[in-house]
């Protein structure tokens, strides 16, 4: 028969082990709730910013029409640390067919668990992890497009707030020419490519904000769900606890009352 005194000893190293666990996961969720609205605040200057660019580029480009290539090249925005697999998941499933950049480390793992998806990926990138790193992920991004994409139709592909779709939009769009551009004291030309710069990284920028936006609710989200499984463990664990100390209370009383008794017969016996 198990003694009961190392069954206690062990629930109690297990209500430790969870409780350890549970703080992790509370911090996580802390640090992720506090995080989201500076993320939020900067999604949506990011997002009037590039729609106040876009209108800039129509007006000095002319506005955009669909193109055709060969070859695509789809840029997917993702999860860049733990806590967001279900987001990674979920986005590797949506992946269409062609080649494929990556960004977001916690998003390529989940694409490297298929060796078909892998084969076609061209590059990977580090994503977003806070508010203030979005251009520099963008710049980052840009670089590696330059380098894979030429000849191709480059397409970003990001999570959408609140939102089980995807958004997939061109980067570059083809411009025809508006009948009377405006006038500028640059050059036309230098100012059609500064804005065609500024919006292709505006556009990386944004997909960066909202894979961003979306990891930390999924990380939220699956912190907070880790988080109630660890209460429920623990109460189970306490009536575990509470039932093993009654068992032993009450064999130890039962030992006592047995000793007594054997006490008594021995000395009964031995009187004369």
């Amino acid at each position: 028969m198990t003694d009961l005194t190392d069954d206690i000893t062990a629930v109690e190293r297990s209500m430790r082990a969870v409780g350890a666990i549970r703080q992790v996961l509370h911090a996580v969720w802390a640090l992720s709730r506090a995080q989201l609205p500076l993320v939020e605040q900067a999604a949506s200057a990011a997002a009037t910013y590039q729609s106040w660019v876009d209108g800039a580029a129509d007006r000095v480009a002319g506005a955009p029409y669909a193109s055709t290539a060969a070859r695509t090249l789809t840029v997917v925005f993702g999860p860049e640390r733990p806590y967001s697999s279900i987001l990674a998941r979920r986005i590797a499933e949506a992946i269409p067919d062609g080649d494929l950049g990556i960004v977001g480390q916690r998003l390529a793992e989940t694409i490297g668990q298929s060796a078909e998806t892998d084969r076609r990926v061209r590059f990977r990138c580090p994503g977003s992890v806070a508010h203030d790193d979005l251009h520099d992920v963008a710049f980052s991004v840009a670089k590696q497009i330059l380098e894979h994409g030429r000849g191709a139709v480059v397409v970003v592909m990001h999570p959408l707030e609140r939102s089980a779709e995807l958004a997939r939009v061109p980067l570059i769009a083809a411009r025809g020419l508006v009948d009377r551009p405006p006038e500028t004291f640059s050059p036309l030309a230098r100012v059609v490519e500064r804005a065609v710069v500024e919006a292709m990284t505006g556009r990386l920028a944004v997909a960066a904000a909202e894979a961003l936006r979306a990891e930390i609710r999924a990380r939220m989200e699956a912190a907070d769900t880790a988080r109630r499984a660890c209460d429920e463990r623990l109460v189970e664990l306490e009536g575990a606890l509470h039932l093993g100390r009654r068992e032993t209370i009450t064999r130890e009383l039962l030992e006592i009352v047995a000793g007594g008794e054997a006490a008594a017969l021995m000395t009964e016996r031995s009187a004369p």
